[in-house]
């Protein structure tokens, strides 16, 4: 599967080693830094290009940028048409719309908005970067839960593939008007860590009997 990562940062680069040991062509893209870029691709064994090519030679975009970025990163893209996109962005800070309002959509109904044509998916923002970067995602064996959410049923397929070759149980969570839900969990999670004292070593099982 050709991917492109948009935003190779902790999380972002994370994901791109793990799914090149899958035998994914991976391609790393979007950084204010060229020659970062190009360490980040070398390090994980990927290929680094700007935006538009990565993301017109990938199947599968993945945006890791922080959200304050994406405008930026869909308008060096070109269109995304077709494409599979995975939304793996976290907002902890009220948004607004156009006209002043509070936005009461989530990050990854607005990018559907702002990327047509695209199959998004929400997923990838609800655990820390620090597990998918461990040895192994598993607990005494079992695997964390991550959640999945979109309106094309082909792309959550997709998606779900590339969630469980990380060693997550990827767990379909309904229409793409849930990642509302999503992201919300997100924060709790991030809050549990980091605000709550938890620590980073932690996540999520959806138990099931």
């Amino acid at each position: 599967m050709k991917i492109a990562i948009v935003g190779p940062g902790k999380l972002g680069s994370t994901l791109g080693r793990l799914w090149v040991g899958k035998g994914h062509d991976v391609t790393v893209t979007f950084s204010r830094d060229p020659a970062k870029l190009v360490t980040i691709a070398s390090e994980i064994g990927a290929r680094s290009a700007p935006v538009k090519e990565a993301v017109s030679g990938a199947e599968v975009v993945v945006l890791t940028t922080k959200w304050a970025a994406v405008a930026d990163a869909l308008a060096q893209a070109g269109s995304f048409s077709g494409k599979v996109v995975l939304d793996c962005t976290n907002t902890m800070s009220p948004r607004k719309t156009a006209d002043g309002k509070p936005e009461l959509r989530s990050c990854a109904e607005v990018l559907a908005e702002m990327a047509p044509g695209a199959k998004v998916v929400k997923t990838f923002n609800q655990a820390f970067q620090q597990i998918l970067a461990a040895d192994s995602r598993l607990f005494d064996g079992q695997k964390p839960t991550m959640f999945h959410c979109g309106d094309d049923a082909a792309a959550k397929l997709v998606a779900a593939q590339l969630i469980e070759e990380t060693d997550f149980e990827a767990v379909d969570a309904g229409p793409l008007e849930n990642a509302r839900l999503i992201e919300a969990y997100a924060v709790l999670v991030i809050r549990l860590g980091h605000t709550l004292g938890l620590g980073t070593d932690v996540a999520m099982k959806l138990m099931r009997r």
